[in-house]
């Protein structure tokens, strides 16, 4: 390998021109000649490499964490984020109404998500008890958890909950 293109491999590894001008005991004004006279320029190494390799690293641990924490990927989440009725800000609602009613919450994002996809009924979530549908518990009872809850119509839940209500009144 010639003395200039190993110059140009450790610049691009991240080497810089002062480190490489030590190295072959010439000035970094010279290595900067020597590698651009075979076409490497400032953006294809030194401190841009070590730059794009940080960044590479911190989009990494972000997706990781990501994956880690909600079970997909950081380009799903933000299109999760984007969409109506923000699955991500309903999810952490139900799971914090869960919590505050003492109710054991027993969910992943994406199990809970997968049901709703399961559903087709997203678009269709909402309050109004008698048009939008929830998600809720087998008979109002339990916690919240894959193999516990369906998608229904407000109502219906409301009724189960009034149903449990009564029959705890009578024991």
């Amino acid at each position: 390998m010639t003395r200039s293109n190993q110059m140009a491999v450790l610049y691009m590894s991240g080497w810089t021109l002062q480190m490489i001008g030590d190295k072959f005991g010439i000035t970094k004004e010279r290595v900067r000649q020597i590698i651009s006279n075979i076409g490497i320029t400032r953006i294809d190494g030194g401190a841009h490499t070590r730059t794009q390799k940080k960044r590479i690293a911190i989009q990494d641990s972000r997706e990781d964490a990501c994956q880690k924490h909600w079970g997909h990927s950081l380009l799903e989440h933000k299109h999760l984020l984007k969409m109506q009725g923000n699955p991500i800000l309903a999810y952490r609602s139900q799971r914090k109404s869960a919590i505050r009613r003492e109710i054991c919450w027993d969910f992943k994002f994406s199990d809970w998500w997968c049901i709703w996809q399961k559903s087709g009924k997203w678009h269709l979530r909402g309050r109004a008890p008698l048009t939008k549908y929830v998600m809720a518990r087998f008979g109002d009872i339990g916690p919240y958890a894959k193999n516990n809850v369906c998608i229904q119509l407000g109502i219906e839940n409301l009724m189960d909950g009034h149903k449990n209500t009564a029959q705890r009144k009578k024991h």
